[in-house]
């Protein structure tokens, strides 16, 4: 898989202490730093996809996330890491490769419909 992939090499540069691919720190978003808000009207929630265990190194300032974690990305770096928050409310940078957009819970008239004649 090439998001995979693209990763996997991510972290790899960021376990040698390398390149653009490097997290940023902890303080650079409690600062304000180069992180930026996510645009658009509220705060995303994400799916995790994939397993991401960060590297020791790091493990302090980046979110594990594990397939089926919610995360709500609060921001960015610019250069590529995402900082969120999952529902347990441990916060910190992570990788956008290993999440997708939650999907949304939507309901049809019939449903509407059908529940109401369920309660009557």
């Amino acid at each position: 898989n090439i998001v995979m992939a693209g990763a996997a090499k991510a972290v790899g540069a960021l376990s040698r202490g390398g390149g653009a691919a490097a997290a940023p720190s902890s303080t650079q978003a409690s600062r304000g730093g180069p992180l930026s808000s996510v645009q658009g009207s509220g705060q995303p929630t994400m799916m995790c996809i994939a397993d991401f265990e960060p590297p020791g190194s790091h493990a302090s300032q980046m979110l594990k996330l594990q397939v089926g974690d919610e995360v709500t990305v609060l921001g960015q770096d610019g250069r590529g890491w995402w900082f969120g928050r999952k529902e347990n409310g441990r916060e910190g940078w992570f990788p956008p490769s290993y999440v997708q957009l939650a999907p949304a819970h939507f309901t049809s008239g019939a449903d509407h419909a059908a529940m109401a004649s369920v309660a009557a």
